[in-house]
């Protein structure tokens, strides 16, 4: 008896998974620089009893809105890669980005206020336009992917 001819199983090609995971962990590098530079920023904040020394106040927005800038990049790329993902916990992935964004920017925007002059109104302002439009385009479109997520039955 002879046996049918078996077609050859189709091999799955995962090497648009593989460079999209490879292209993640490129994109994350700027936010964890990002994240380490906020860490330190918040760091010489609180140990000076939530506010900075006055003699480093001049410079110190530069390296606020520079961490804010990475974390925020990472953000808004790996975001744009986790909707295209085809991974389940995607959405959850999302959740958790949207939420470090807002937080940096939250806080980066209470250390931003702390660095500029309290005549200062113009810059004041300023910061807090671009603290909500930072809410707005980095930290809602992750938020929309999780809330928009089909939920597993």
């Amino acid at each position: 008896m002879t046996e049918p001819a078996q077609l050859p199983s189709a091999s799955q090609n995962n090497t648009p998974v593989v460079l999209r995971i490879i292209l993640a962990i490129l994109l994350g590098i700027p936010g964890i620089i990002g994240i380490g530079a906020f860490v330190v920023l918040v760091g010489m904040w609180l140990a000076e009893g939530f506010r900075f020394d006055q003699s480093d106040v001049w410079i110190l927005p530069v390296f606020v809105i520079g961490a804010e800038s990475f974390v925020c990049f990472s953000v808004l790329t790996i975001g744009i890669v986790l909707r295209y993902a085809r991974w389940q916990r995607a959405p959850t992935a999302s959740l958790v980005l949207a939420i470090l964004s807002a937080v940096v920017i939250v806080i980066g925007y209470q250390l931003l206020l702390d660095c500029l002059a309290v005549d200062n109104t113009d810059d004041r302002q300023l910061a807090l336009v671009f603290s909500v439009l930072g809410l707005v385009i980095i930290s809602v479109p992750p938020l929309l992917h999780w809330w928009n997520a089909k939920k597993p039955v």
